[in-house]
């Protein structure tokens, strides 16, 4: 069994060590002018297909430079958006939640309850493909049924701070921008809302607004436009605050997030394995969290070297500290409570203790999947590509996301293998997720690459004798591919994206196919060499004496073509596709036999009477 696990602080008091002077300044977004606003380019991650969260700090100031219509938090797609985030109508105007889904089109969903002017709220929206919800500071006051599916991806950029016009523009300042791949519930969204974010399970962009407009969480990085300016925040996020996993997968390292506003700031972090934090009362000062008296040396009896991380130190000049706790693989560890909290040192205060950081607990849980590898690597853009998924700890019930869209016919082979259909993507590298029934999840950064379908369009000349250069056109054609023609393995002479050639092999038959196969197993074939047909002779009958001109009409009648009547051949001009026109040569009045011979050797009959 795991010991209990504590952090004495007696030793790092001795050290000496102060609080930094300069406080770090968290920002936030505020828009000046009705052109305000911050353009995030379009990505797939953006309108997520498993459900959707959006929250954020706001603060409608009704004293703004516009937003006189419809102030608007974000829009995704100005035009055919995908979803909205507003007020409708300036002043204490409901909270709108518009979403735009692939089955039921555009719903609009008012809250009823009026946008809080002139003070922080924390607004949360979320649609989980079925139910639409919002949240003021983390309690529900919208449920409304949508059963639309997922949302609709239309393309374009995100805007935050404005809609489509400048009576759009949001009247005020915004913090804690943050869009999830699911639908948080209430309790998810109270127990988070006053932290800044980063790299959270299913969260896919967090603008903290802190100096930039960077996501630092998805790489959604945005630009500003207009009248924008980033002041000293006056959110209610915590300047001090612990973020811990909440499931905490035996064997692997647990990274914590420790935000300090005081750069260089001493800092102690205490992990407990008994399920509980009591930790010590002091009078004047608090409880400090820590199990066991101050003077506490036990920890490094009972720990391996390397298990634990950045338990004691200072806090970076920028960003959180990261301490990390690296969990043994030991199975009768599963359900253990691990409580953890940090305290700051501070030399010129009570016993050094500047300030008790909050408690978080985390569930030890079975191993996490993790994933070694995908095969094929390659799909086609339209999806429907049977895959390989092999790595380990895969549960049963496990989904799979490509590109942040489901995968179907997922089926959980053994604990080592899954396999499923990938769905439509964009053209490049998507990501791959394992998602288990207890949440833990792994991802393979750009796992899979969409490519191309392959497409095979034309083929020229459709019929041609043995050693002519045949052209396919199409689409998708990737080098290393292989060519056969009626089961015969051809070399190519060329291959681009766009088209192959190759030597036409002798012996090929009538109505045979062209099979080409990508290195990935991407298969498509055409007709080549096809057999002609005629569908009828116009006029049908002419003088023994020849000259008569008919017509004959069918299909793949080629170019190149030889006509005979009677066995004696013909003058003979393809005209259209489908088209033969020719001029009989003398012949015995009755019926006479007319055949069509293309270049690659395969004919087709009618018949013409000579009168």
């Amino acid at each position: 069994m795991l010991p209990i696990i504590r952090i004495g602080v007696a030793a790092t008091l001795m050290f000496g060590l102060t609080s930094a002077s300069a406080e770090g300044q968290p920002q936030m977004f505020t828009t000046t002018s009705t052109t305000s606003d911050v353009s995030v380019p379009h990505h797939s991650d953006l309108v997520p297909t498993t459900g959707i969260t959006v929250e954020a700090w706001v603060y409608h100031d009704t004293t703004g430079p516009g937003g006189t219509n419809r102030p608007t938090i974000c829009r995704k797609n100005p035009g055919q958006e995908s979803y909205i985030l507003r007020a409708d109508g300036y002043g204490p105007g409901p909270a709108q939640w518009i979403l735009r889904t692939q089955n039921s089109g555009l719903s609009i969903l008012d809250t009823t309850i009026p946008m809080p002017v002139n003070t922080w709220v924390h607004l949360a929206a979320t649609y989980d493909n079925s139910v639409a919800r919002a949240f003021f500071d983390g309690v529900e006051v919208l449920n409304y049924p949508v059963n639309g599916g997922p949302l609709l991806n239309t393309g374009s950029a995100l805007k935050i701070g404005r809609g489509n016009a400048g009576n759009e523009v949001w009247n005020g300042s915004f913090d804690e921008l943050r869009i999830w791949a699911y639908p948080r519930t209430a309790s998810e969204i109270m127990s988070t809302m006053q932290f800044e974010l980063d790299n959270a399970p299913g969260l896919v962009a967090a603008w903290h607004f802190n100096g930039n407009f960077q996501d630092n969480t998805g790489g959604h990085h945005a630009t500003p436009q207009g009248g924008v300016a980033l002041l000293p925040a006056t959110s209610p996020l915590l300047s001090h605050y612990l973020v811990a996993p909440s499931l905490a997968p035996i064997g692997s390292a647990l990274q914590y997030t420790l935000w300090v506003a005081t750069p260089m700031a001493p800092y102690v972090f205490d992990i407990s394995g008994s399920g509980s934090s009591p930790g010590i009362p002091v009078p004047g000062v608090g409880t400090i969290p820590l199990n066991r008296p101050l003077l506490n040396s036990d920890y490094g009896a009972f720990l391996p070297p390397g298990m634990i991380q950045g338990f004691v130190g200072l806090s970076p000049m920028v960003g959180p500290a990261t301490p990390i706790f690296n969990l043994p693989p030991d199975p009768s560890l599963v359900g253990m409570q691990l409580t953890s909290s940090f305290i700051l040192l501070d030399a010129t205060a009570p016993l050094g203790i500047g300030f008790i950081g909050n408690g978080a607990t985390s569930t030890v849980t079975s191993f996490g999947p993790t994933i070694a590898s995908i095969a094929p690597s390659t799909s086609p853009q339209s999806g429907n590509w049977p895959v390989t998924i092999t790595g380990a700890a895969f549960q049963t019930g496990a989904q799979v996301t490509i590109g942040g869209v489901g995968a179907s016919n997922v089926v959980v082979v053994d604990p080592q293998t899954i396999t499923c259909t990938t769905p439509p993507g964009s053209l490049g590298p998507a990501d791959v997720t394992v998602t288990n029934p207890d949440t833990l999840s792994d991802t393979l950064p750009g796992g899979l690459t969409y490519v191309q379908d392959l497409v095979l369009l034309s083929v020229s000349p459709l019929g041609a004798p043995a050693g002519a250069v045949i052209t396919i056109t199409g689409s998708g054609f990737q080098p290393g591919l292989g060519l056969s023609v009626a089961g015969m393995a051809v070399t190519p002479l060329s291959v681009t994206g766009m088209a192959v050639t190759y030597s036409n092999p002798s012996g090929v038959p009538c109505g045979a196919q062209a099979t080409v196969t990508n290195p990935a197993g991407q298969m498509a074939s055409i007709s080549v060499n096809p057999t002609p047909s005629i569908a009828q002779v116009v006029p049908s009958s002419g003088p023994a004496a020849g000259g008569g001109t008919f017509f004959l009409l069918g299909i793949n009648l080629l170019p190149g073509s030889t006509v005979t009547v009677g066995g004696v051949p013909a003058t003979a001009t393809v005209g259209s596709p489908g088209v033969i026109i020719v001029t009989a040569p003398p012949g015995s009045p009755g019926v006479a036999s007319v055949v069509v011979t293309t270049p690659a050797g395969c004919t087709a009959t009618a018949s013409y009477t000579y009168q």
